[in-house]
């Protein structure tokens, strides 16, 4: 009995020293590394520069035109008397139903704007030196 359960324990701390993983070696750059993969705040940072990239672009910068489109649809039901001058005759109108449909597009496009348009674009690399 003793030499099963000798047997078993030994069985057991071969099986669980074979899963054990050797600790890990930590150096400085490792460690900064790691450091800089898991900062938050750089993240924020490098997502709001790809944003600050993706939107540089011309359109944003205000060199092409803008297109604007709006539409409305109004409806009203009404009920009306009429009461006419010359002969003093009333005319009453039930249910009335009143449609009024609009549409309208603007275009525009800022051809000058006093040299306010300077900024730096992918087109046109900033000249800082």
């Amino acid at each position: 009995m003793r030499r099963t359960i000798l047997s078993f324990l030994i069985i057991l701390c071969t099986a669980l020293a074979a899963q054990a993983q050797p600790a890990p070696i930590y150096t400085l750059k490792s460690c900064l590394e790691q450091g800089l993969l898991n900062n938050y705040s750089l993240r924020i940072t490098r997502n709001e520069q790809q944003v600050s990239k993706n939107n540089a672009t011309l359109a944003n910068a205000g060199y092409l035109p803008t297109l604007d489109l709006s539409a409305g649809y109004r409806g009203t039901l009404d009920n009306t008397e009429t009461k006419l001058r010359a002969t003093g005759e009333t005319t009453k109108e039930n249910g009335v139903f009143d449609q009024t449909i609009d549409a309208g597009i603007n275009l525009s496009w800022t051809i000058f704007d006093g040299f306010n348009k300077a900024r730096p674009t992918p087109a046109s690399p900033s000249k800082t030196s």
